[in-house]
């Protein structure tokens, strides 16, 4: 039932005084406390208006229930009122009852407060909320005693506000709830209600973008909405010129990745899920399962459904913006400056915006209009071409395979790439730094050219290191990376060749030494450094054939004596194994 069903139930039920208890369940965060506030405020009746609240939370006891709503009712101490009389008249009659019982000691307050709630909660009504977070020693079997002894002795009334799902001791409550509650009202608080709920207490100069994410979302917790609208005011606290196109790449976004923080979706996606997600290739997928006839799995059920949530907020694909929100919601850190250089190149790429848009309305059309013809698709892509340079990587490798699937699409695919890899080579060769600096962090498909152009990319920044200095590394560091791997992986016989050439001295010791020893201990070092082990023999029985230096053929040879394999210089071990009868 909506808050203002409920609302009006509620208000009918508390003015017939013959529902001495009343329950308001829901989930929590659905708004039951700001619905009974709200009641209260405007009531007619005073009794209503002046009734004593006390929450459950952490409580172990009755008497401690008992002085939590003293202290509440201490509350009326000023003005006039008719609990404010009450209170007044109990704690009169508690200190004289505990004198005349002990008239020795003076009373403590506890005490007085205990002798004074019988005649306190005298026709009183009385809310308790929180009844499923209270200690585990109260018993709710104690706290329908005590309901019962004040209802039928004290002619108090109840209001009891919980979760019943959260509930330890189900059994009791039921039993609670078929012995003394008269009716219960259960809230079901609708995604309007939560949003214009939350947005009261916390505005917002994007209340209207962030609403339309959250009821996409299917958000009713009302503190969870408040957390999120935080976020989005912080986030774009400084920013207060955004145009429309970036709000609408921002908000959607936070609000998704707000309400997956704060678990505010029911079987909502994940974070590794959105920072992978591409639309266009996520269809491409769904449709080569199903023309593999393979069985839809609980997974993909569930891949379909987000995928539908993050088509209607207008999510086709994530980048950095998403992993800095991320970072913020798991840290609670800002990086501000990392903030504000994404806002600023969102502004600046206001081109870019439309390109992207652009190319999210032609996969629109792609999937989704099978009356247009290929031809009609074709013209579409035409007016793509002058803007490809604005897509990322993704989406142009998204927009390539879409283009190869139709008819003479290719053509028009390559040119894109070719005029997308040109505008981004010559943004990297200048003083300006290129705008794609993409690691494969997301690990989503791009297109081989593009992957090639950036592996590229990184060699020149991180160039790899000479042979003598993979050497030098693995003996200082007993090991090897990524780098020493890769340069003994693509080491030809010429620079092998070279390398002992050109070396003398200490340098020359250290390479013949550790090279032989990759050579001897081959088998070990095979997977990782193949073909650089042969590479060596090679070059080293190159020289030794040559001859023109012979003190450095000597070397050589003198290196392989030590290593009792000088006959695999003169490939003798080579002849005698090509010569051996084959095995049986």
């Amino acid at each position: 039932m909506s808050i203002e069903k409920t609302k009006t139930n509620l208000q009918e039920l508390i003015a017939d005084d013959t529902n001495r208890v009343v329950a308001l369940s829901g989930k929590w965060g659905t708004g039951k406390s700001y619905l009974w506030d709200s009641i209260k405020a405007s009531n007619a009746d005073e009794a209503v208006r002046e009734a004593l609240y006390v929450s459950l939370f952490g409580i172990k006891d009755i008497s401690q229930l008992k002085i939590k709503l003293v202290q509440s009712a201490m509350t009326y101490s000023e003005g006039k009122s008719k609990i404010k009389q009450r209170v007044l008249d109990a704690w009169k009659l508690a200190e004289k009852g505990l004198k005349f019982i002990n008239l020795k000691n003076s009373p403590s307050l506890d005490e007085l407060a205990l002798m004074a709630v019988p005649k306190m909660l005298n026709e009183t009504f009385i809310v308790i909320d929180d009844i499923e977070r209270k200690h585990r020693d109260l018993d709710v079997r104690q706290i329908m005693g005590f309901i019962d002894e004040y209802t039928k002795i004290h002619k108090a009334r109840f209001l009891l506000i919980l979760n019943s799902d959260e509930l330890e001791d189900r059994e009791a409550w039921e039993t609670l709830r078929e012995k003394s509650i008269d009716h219960e009202l259960a809230l079901e608080t609708t995604r309007e209600e939560a949003f214009e709920i939350a947005i009261k207490n916390y505005p917002s100069a994007y209340s209207k973008s962030i609403k339309d994410a959250a009821r996409i979302c299917s958000i009713t917790n009302i503190r969870i909405i408040q957390k999120i609208i935080r976020v989005v005011n912080r986030l774009l606290s400084g920013h207060p010129s955004l145009n429309e196109e970036v709000l609408n790449r921002i908000i959607p976004s936070t609000v998704l990745l707000g309400a997956i923080h704060y678990k505010g979706m029911q079987d909502g996606p994940d974070f590794t899920y959105l920072q992978q997600f591409n639309s266009t290739l996520y269809l491409m997928e769904k449709h080569r399962k199903k023309s593999e006839n393979r069985e839809e799995t609980d997974r993909d059920k569930l891949e379909s459904k987000w995928a539908v949530i993050l088509n209607e907020l207008n999510i086709r694909e994530t980048d950095e913006y998403e992993a800095e929100v991320i970072s913020f919601l798991q840290s609670g850190l800002l990086e501000t400056a990392n903030i504000k250089t994404i806002f600023d190149r969102y502004v600046a790429e206001g081109e870019a915006f439309a390109a992207q848009q652009q190319c999210r309305d032609f996969f629109d059309k792609e999937l989704w209009h099978p009356d247009l013809d290929e031809k009609d698709l074709l013209i579409e892509a035409q007016s793509l071409l002058p803007n490809v340079v604005w897509l990322d990587p993704y989406m142009l490798t998204a927009l390539h395979q879409s283009l190869c699937n139709i008819g003479d699409g290719k053509e028009i695919a390559d040119r894109m790439l070719e005029d997308w890899l040109a505008n981004y080579r010559a943004k990297q060769d200048s003083t300006q730094k290129g705008r794609f600096d993409f690691d494969g962090i997301l690990r989503r498909e791009l297109h081989p050219a593009i992957a090639d152009e950036f592996e590229a990319r990184k060699a020149a920044a991180n160039p790899l290191p000479s042979l003598l200095e993979v050497c030098v590394d693995v003996i200082k560091n007993s090991g090897w990376g990524d780098l020493e791997e890769t340069a003994m992986r693509n080491s030809t016989l010429q620079q092998y060749e070279d390398e002992i050439r050109k070396l003398s001295g200490k340098d020359l010791q250290t390479f013949m030494i550790k090279s032989m020893e990759f050579y001897v201990n081959r088998a070990t070092y095979e997977k990782h450094f193949a073909p650089a082990m042969q590479n060596f023999l090679m070059a080293c029985r190159a020289i030794c054939q040559k001859n023109d230096n012979p003190r450095r053929t000597q070397l050589i040879r003198k290196v392989f004596r030590n290593s009792n394999i000088e006959a695999e210089l003169d490939g003798i071990q080579e002849a005698e194994a090509a010569q051996l009868p084959p095995s049986a």
